[in-house]
């Protein structure tokens, strides 16, 4: 008797515990309005995000929207269906198992709105290609933000009593500084020639 209060006593400790994670993610409609149609009903016009819509009317809010499954996403706030992730993986949106997105790898980025691929992502001093894949950026320009394309140097301090003291590379653009006022250096009179140490004889 006592192994079996333990046991039904792990399964509801279990079952708490499934639905504080449940609870950590948002889950079913954003956002909803009346049923006009059936009364004492709502309609969801907003999925929470990585959700579908499950069911069209229901007096549930969390019931009428429902995460996308493995593999799957979504972008659009009220989709009956999810989209299913080609050549990216699928990402949760938490440490837990749902709801799911589209997302790439380290070192890649979706490569476009849907994240339907994945490309290179670009560092300081590169920018992307049209293959999908990073280059230097070409003399005279610059690229200090990631994944960006080049830009040309400035050819001028923006404050113009400053002057540039670093010409810029690929990942830096030109530095200005005020110009440091001119070192002087203390004068001395010199000894004229002669009279040092000169005495007549008698």
């Amino acid at each position: 008797r006592m192994a079996g209060f333990f046991w039904m006593l792990g399964l509801t400790l279990l079952a708490q515990g499934f639905l504080c994670i449940l609870g950590d993610v948002e889950v079913g409609c954003k956002k909803w309005v009346p049923d006009t149609q059936v009364k004492g009903n709502i309609k969801c016009v907003e999925c929470h995000p990585g959700n579908r819509v499950a069911q069209q009317s229901g007096t549930n809010p969390q019931a009428l929207c429902t995460p996308c499954e493995r593999g799957t996403y979504t972008l659009k706030s009220l989709a009956f269906e999810c989209a299913s992730c080609t050549q990216c993986i699928a990402l949760s949106h938490s440490n837990f198992s749902f709801p799911y997105f589209c997302g790439c790898k380290k070192g890649l980025r979706c490569g476009n709105a849907e994240c339907s691929f994945c490309v290179d992502e670009c560092g300081k001093g590169q920018e992307p290609t049209k293959k999908r894949d990073c280059a230097p950026c070409p003399k005279g320009t610059f690229n200090d933000q990631i994944h960006q394309k080049c830009k040309p140097f400035s050819t001028r301090c923006p404050d113009p009593t400053h002057i540039i003291v670093f010409k810029g590379n690929i990942s830096s653009d030109i530095l200005c500084e005020f110009p440091q006022p001119p070192t002087t250096l203390p004068v001395t009179n010199p000894e004229k020639p002669g009279k040092r140490g000169t005495s007549r004889c008698c």
